[in-house]
């Protein structure tokens, strides 16, 4: 894994925003956990983000025409995400 680069007030979580933000129907919540522990990550918890909201229901940025999924096969979904997303991380082909 890289090492995240910590200048100053450098935040590391920038690019996670824009990736996790453009998961086509994605939960902002789940984005959300994603920065947070991708951030987390790469920082080698020297960052960890907090969030604080008062949402009440579900929001999607970028909603998908899909049938509504349990919260099981989000859960499901979710940690085949970062696990794949673990593979690409820490993978030596760029």
């Amino acid at each position: 894994m890289r090492k995240a680069p910590l200048r100053g007030t450098t935040w590391v979580g920038s690019g996670f925003v824009c990736w996790a933000g453009a998961v086509r129907g994605a939960r902002l919540e789940d984005a959300f956990k994603r920065v947070r522990l991708n951030v987390r990550l790469a920082s080698e918890g020297r960052q960890i983000p907090w969030e604080s909201t008062s949402l009440e229901e579900d929001l999607y940025l970028f909603p998908d025409q899909r049938k509504k999924l349990s919260e099981a096969e989000q859960d499901k979904l979710f940690d085949e995400e970062i696990s794949s997303w673990m593979r690409v991380k820490t993978s030596n082909d760029y």
